[in-house]
């Protein structure tokens, strides 16, 4: 969303002078409307109320334009801060864009901050084909909630084909999401949407179930589970042993340790 600052003071006052007058004229309305004694006055002042008539249209017309331009401006002060089309090809955030990718930044005018690149062609990033990339970057802030620094936390990319991480065949039409490095560097393999060809014990997987890398359920004890994937299923899908849909929790060698119905 584009932040749009106040019109200026001038405006409003404006503003509210044209509210005044326009409550007046309407009152004013009202009596001509109900009075015959002021319908016959109003002869006399024909040429006057339309020249008011006039002043008041043309202020509302001024008043129009002037906000529109004010806000024309501040959204073009917006793009040039938050946004940046890349001249040549440039390694941005550890990966390597192509000229004319858009970036959008959460912090001005520095590229390594960018939350969202489209590229202008298909370029390889961790194994997949990837169109766009989309990052939560957060944010750090001083005292004075002056931006100091950010860090991205993780990075989704989105693009054509199918992608291969760690032996899953994922669906890169749909977002394929790692973790990242304080530079921006992909990370480890978290959650992407299968595709075709997967199976789990010999079970053929339904194209578009969720495939979610866990590190292992936490308990309060402090221990971890065995647990390494999560699976949910698409809704309706059948699985051997339960109701339709649901999810599986499989081990490091992808085993099936728990069925959990939808």
């Amino acid at each position: 969303m584009i932040p749009v600052a106040l019109p200026s003071t001038e405006s409003l006052l404006a503003l509210l002078a044209l509210l005044v007058g326009s409550a007046i004229w309407l009152g004013w309305a009202v009596r001509l409307v109900v009075s015959a004694r002021a319908r016959q006055g109003f002869r006399g002042w024909r040429v006057g109320v339309f020249a008011l008539l006039g002043l008041v249209c043309g202020g509302v017309l001024w008043l129009i334009i002037d906000i529109t331009l004010h806000v024309r401006a501040v959204r073009a002060e917006y793009r040039e801060k938050y946004t940046l089309l890349l001249a040549s090809d440039e390694r941005v955030g550890a990966i390597d864009m192509p000229r004319g990718t858009m970036l959008r930044l959460k912090v001005p005018y520095q590229a390594a901050s960018f939350d969202r690149a489209e590229f202008p062609r298909a370029v390889n990033i961790g194994g997949v084909m990837a169109r766009v990339a989309e990052r939560y970057v957060s944010l750090q802030t001083n005292a004075q909630y002056e931006t100091i620094g950010f860090r991205p936390e993780n990075i989704r990319l989105t693009g054509e084909g199918e992608s291969l991480q760690q032996g899953w065949r994922c669906d890169a039409a749909r977002p394929i999401e790692f973790e990242t490095g304080e530079d921006g560097s992909l990370g480890a393999f978290r959650h992407c949407r299968a595709a075709g060809g997967n199976a789990i014990e010999g079970q053929s997987l339904p194209a578009g179930a969720d495939i979610i890398a866990t590190g292992g359920s936490r308990y309060t004890d402090g221990s971890v589970g065995d647990d390494r994937w999560l699976v949910h299923l698409p809704e309706g899908a059948a699985w051997p042993g339960m109701p339709r849909g649901g999810s599986l929790k499989l081990d490091a060698e992808r085993r099936v340790i728990e069925r959990m119905p939808g």
